[in-house]
């Protein structure tokens, strides 16, 4: 640590407690200041995206030929195909969002009949 934020620290400390506040700092080497009691820090696991089995734009290479020249009101039926409803009903939503924006576009995912259905708002 630098001479400036050990000097910055110590003027901290000494306003704190001139203002007679509860207070506990913990330095990055674990040098601890005041008498506040602390939990334990949790380290929380980032929540990263899942790795896909299918390769990078592999899916949206699916979808978009079947949205790509919809008009307002029409209705694009989206087989299933190989890949699982619930991932490929992601990527109609993405790719309509992509190609016409918020709020253009309607979907639903029919596992009966293994489709999602699109349709364009906007």
């Amino acid at each position: 640590m630098l001479d400036i934020q050990k000097t910055a620290i110590a003027r901290l400390i000494n306003a704190l407690e001139g203002a007679k506040a509860n207070y506990k700092i913990i330095l990055p080497d674990g040098t601890e200041y005041g008498t506040l009691e602390t939990k334990p820090v949790k380290t929380v696991k980032p929540k990263g995206s899942r790795a896909s089995p299918y390769p990078r734009g592999e899916l949206h290479s699916y979808v978009t030929p079947f949205l790509a020249d919809m008009n307002v009101g029409d209705v694009m039926v989206i087989p299933y195909g190989k890949y699982p409803g619930p991932l490929l009903a992601t990527c109609c939503y993405s790719t309509a969002f992509s190609l016409w924006g918020k709020g253009n576009c309607m979907g639903s995912r029919n596992d009966k009949t293994k489709t999602v259905e699109i349709m364009r708002l906007g």
